[in-house]
């Protein structure tokens, strides 16, 4: 009975079928319209907890270094040796390194600065600062509060972090102060539509910081606005659409901020809701335009695009994803059609392209990284090396990890890697590379996408850190020593004294002359031993060197005829190689003592005929005194432990005067460097100059 109420015409049926047809499609559109605007606004809100959450994440690492570099500067001799003029070195050569840091400082334990890298006014103090009580009463890393600056106007977070004598004791506090430069350079980073805002604020609405500031609302407390209401109601993250203070209605993401000792502090970002919808209402406007138009040509169009417009589309976008599936990211579907093909072709080329720039971003982090980060797999070819890796290595491509890192032609003996990628837990391990530096290496397994079970490594270069604990070892050595020589040295000198004074007696008298060899024998025995005690004692003093101007080439010139005569009487030559160097503080007595102890191993080490040379030099900030022999170079395992008390390579050697050396040296706050080899030793000694001259 229904086909009596239809037209005859099959144009007129066509016609009514697609209008019918197009009933559903038109509903469809309308659902899809509004899924892909709740898509949109999800996607806002993600964009925005994303941005939020790269600001707090970057907020943690901020105070992670910072925490890192006060510690280090804590332990550094200068600054616990309270230096001002090396730590107001140190601190603006670190603020140039590190230019979100708005200033470094050093203060005492009254809370006073002493040292700075900008100027500061006199009698300058932090005592009333809560982080500086904090710091000292804790004796522990420190972040202060986001403090609004009553001159400018800005925010700046404060780092304190204490400085401890050998008895744990607070002898005074470095200071960081951090402005928000860092909270600028990330939202420029994070490509945030225009209009968009990063608020930093306190549960009361002031706002600590903006981005950007155009109003200069840092300081301001905006007590009702929507951000500010949200968090009031929520202690936790969320997101809520609203208004700005500028009128501007935003989709806000908001969280609180981490590390800052349980303080209400909340980061929240919001992107204008004309953007987030602005592809939407743009794409529903277009796409009623091509419906109505599609339902005017669909018949007329239809053997023609079951071809071009249905078949060879959708064969392009499989491609494409398999390309996508199997890891090729720049695969693009190319269609510039319009329709669902079209949108959909879109969707695939914007998730290829967001695929794409996530594994830049990740390429960039890694490259960040302090150390060398790799994946490879159990080929052992390396399938990603970063930036560091990269610079030492080369690029990484073909070529397996035993042959960059071993210059190997197969596997190694024992392969670590071969286990790991077996087994779930992470290992971590020491080992030495060919480039002769020492690293700890971090490795986990880990499965690809498609199920490939690879292994990502992290060396981390430690050679310097070992090379610190081996001198570490050395100076408690050399600190035993001198606790055992100042506690026996002076009583053994006392009897030695008297036992010498009674055999020189003796020596005179005219019943003991037959015997005056052996007298003689026993004195030279007992001045040897007093020499010995000398030592010593040098090693046992502790008080610093009294230093007053001198210069070196003339301490030298003194004790030319000195060393002329030693080399002499051992049948060698000696060359003075010495020039006009400006005057430094010095102690007299320490340096002669140094430069005779120095010569006389350079005797020793050298036969007959060798030629010890001293010269002098000095470039812009230093001053060199080198002492170098023609001996047989020094064996390495004693290179290793040189200037710890005993080692010597003499055998009637006792192993002190390095050690005296090295602490007449480190009283004089100068560096000595040793190079040596078949050929010879050379000692080379560096003395700041001091500022003035």
């Amino acid at each position: 009975m229904l086909h009596k109420y239809l037209p005859s015409s099959l144009r007129a049926r066509l016609f009514l079928l697609v209008l019918v047809a197009f009933i559903p499609v038109f509903v469809i559109m309308f659902q899809s319209i509004e899924g892909y605007r709740q898509r949109a606004a999800q996607a806002a809100h993600n964009e925005a907890m994303q941005v939020a959450r790269a600001v707090s994440h970057d907020h943690q690492l901020l105070i992670e270094q910072t925490k890192l570099l006060l510690s280090t500067l804590a332990m550094l001799p200068d600054v616990q040796n309270a230096n001002t003029v090396a730590c107001d070195a140190y601190f603006s050569k670190l603020l140039l390194q590190y230019p979100f840091y708005n200033n470094i400082a050093l203060t005492n334990d009254q809370g006073e600065i002493i040292a700075s890298a900008l100027s500061f006014e006199k009698n300058a103090t932090a005592a009333g600062r809560p982080f500086f009580k904090l710091s000292k009463t804790s004796r522990q890393f420190t972040v202060g509060d986001y403090q609004v600056s009553i001159v400018n106007k800005k925010a700046t977070l404060h780092f304190a972090q204490p400085v401890l004598d050998r008895l744990s004791r607070v002898q005074g506090v470095l200071v960081a102060a951090m402005d928000l430069k860092w909270l600028k350079k990330l939202v420029e980073n994070a490509d945030l539509p225009q209009g968009s805002t990063l608020n930093i604020v306190d549960r009361n609405g002031t706002v600590l910081a903006r981005y950007p500031d155009e109003g200069n609302w840092v300081g301001e407390v905006v007590p009702e606005s929507t951000v500010a209401r949200a968090i009031k109601g929520d202690k936790g993250e969320g997101t809520i659409e609203g208004s700005g203070k500028d009128g501007i209605q935003r989709i806000y993401a908001y969280l609180p901020l981490n590390d800052l000792q349980h303080r209400d502090i909340y980061i929240a970002v919001g992107i204008p809701s004309d953007y987030a919808f602005a592809v939407v209402n743009q794409t529903s406007r277009q796409r009623m335009l091509e419906l109505v138009s599609l339902t005017l040509l669909v018949f007329g169009l239809w053997w023609l695009t079951s071809e071009f417009f249905i078949l060879r589309p959708l064969q392009t976008l499989m491609d494409t994803a398999r390309k996508l599936r199997s890891g090729d990211l720049a695969a693009r579907t190319g269609l510039a059609c319009q329709g669902e093909f079209g949108v959909l072709a879109r969707v695939i080329d914007e998730m290829a392209s967001a695929l794409e720039r996530e594994r830049q971003k990740l390429y960039t982090i890694l490259d960040q990284l302090p150390g060398h980060v790799r994946v490879q797999g159990a080929d052992m070819f390396i399938r990603f090396a970063n930036k560091n890796f990269r610079e030492l290595f080369g690029e990484p491509s073909g070529r397996r990890c035993y042959e960059i890192l071993e210059n190997r032609t197969e596997p190694c003996e024992h392969c670590l890697s071969l286990h790991t990628l077996q087994k779930e837990p992470p290992v971590s391990y020491e080992r030495n590379f060919s480039n002769g530096r020492s690293y700890h290496v971090y490795e986990r397994s880990f499965r690809d996408i498609d199920g490939t079970p690879l292994l990502i490594k992290i060396s981390l270069d430690v050679t310097e850190k070992k090379q610190l604990e081996q001198e570490i070892t050395r100076l408690d050595r050399l600190n035993l020593v001198g606790e055992m020589a100042a506690g026996i040295a002076h009583e053994i000198r006392n009897p030695l004294t008297s036992v010498r004074g009674f055999l020189q007696l003796l020596s005179g008298k005219e019943e003991c002359r037959r015997y005056l060899d052996h007298f003689n024998l026993m004195i030279d025995e007992l001045d040897r031993a007093n020499g010995i005690i000398t030592e010593y004692l040098s090693l046992a003093r502790k008080v610093p060197a009294e230093l007053r101007r001198c210069n070196l080439t003339k301490l030298i010139k003194e004790l030319q005829p000195l060393i002329i005569t030693d080399t002499s009487e051992q049948e060698m030559n000696v060359v003075f190689d010495l020039t006009d160097v400006p005057n430094l503080l010095l102690n007299k007595q320490e340096i002669n003592q140094l430069l005779l102890n120095l010569t006389r191993n350079a005797i020793d080490a050298m036969a007959p005929g060798g030629i010890l040379t001293i010269s002098t030099d000095w470039a812009e900030d230093h001053v060199l005194l080198s002492v170098q022999d023609q001996g047989n170079g020094i064996p390495g395992e004693v290179l290793e432990k040189l200037g710890t008390p005993f080692v010597t390579t003499k055998e009637t050697g006792t192993g002190l005067g390095l050690a005296v050396c090295y602490g007449i040296v480190a009283r004089h706050q100068a560096r000595m460097d040793v190079a040596t080899g078949p050929t010879g030793t050379i000692f080379q000694i560096f003395f700041s100059i001091p500022a003035g001259v």
